[in-house]
């Protein structure tokens, strides 16, 4: 949380994102964490997140999200699709209005970008999967739009059992 500058002094680091990681990442690794305890916590955190972002969500947000679904529609390069699926969920953090969940859920997707990343080529090569998490996010803004919480709620879980399913078959 403190910098130190050698001959300038200490300063409040303005970034506190890198003080997060660094504890979290060695507890997961000295507590040989698994990445289904990452997923399982994500999925916690994200139903919480766009519930919050189904209530909070302002015009300008709504249009970001919708702007991001455009592009990862007309996406067809997998590293393109999984950077746009990263904002789409790192946006709809940032419409929650929680700066604890933005911030946590950035430190959750660094520990696991690696896996992430295999996991999301997985999915991008099967098509059938692709389409149904395009349909997840989709239903996923359409609640947020409609300011719909339980919807939000169901749309977010729905894509999180989606995901679930196509990692036991990793």
């Amino acid at each position: 949380l403190i910098e130190s500058r050698q001959g300038a002094g200490n300063y409040i680091k303005s970034d506190f994102q890198g003080g997060l990681f660094q504890p979290l990442s060695t507890m997961f690794i000295l507590n040989e964490g698994k990445t289904r305890d990452i997923m399982e916590f994500r999925e916690m955190l994200e139903i919480q997140m766009v519930t919050l972002a189904a209530e909070r969500a302002e015009e300008q947000d709504i249009r970001e999200l919708q702007e991001i679904l455009k592009e990862l529609r007309e996406s067809d390069e997998e590293w393109k699709s999984t950077w746009l699926d990263k904002q789409f969920h790192y946006k709809i953090a940032v419409a929650s209005d929680n700066i604890l969940i933005i911030n946590i859920l950035q430190v959750l997707s660094q520990l696991i970008d690696e896996f992430i990343m295999d996991a999301r080529k997985s999915i991008f090569e099967a098509e059938h999967t692709w389409n149904n998490l395009i349909i997840h996010h989709e239903r996923i803004l359409k609640a947020i739009e409609n300011k719909d919480v339980d919807g939000a709620y169901r749309a977010m879980k729905g894509h999180f059992d989606l995901i679930r399913e196509h990692f036991k078959e990793l």
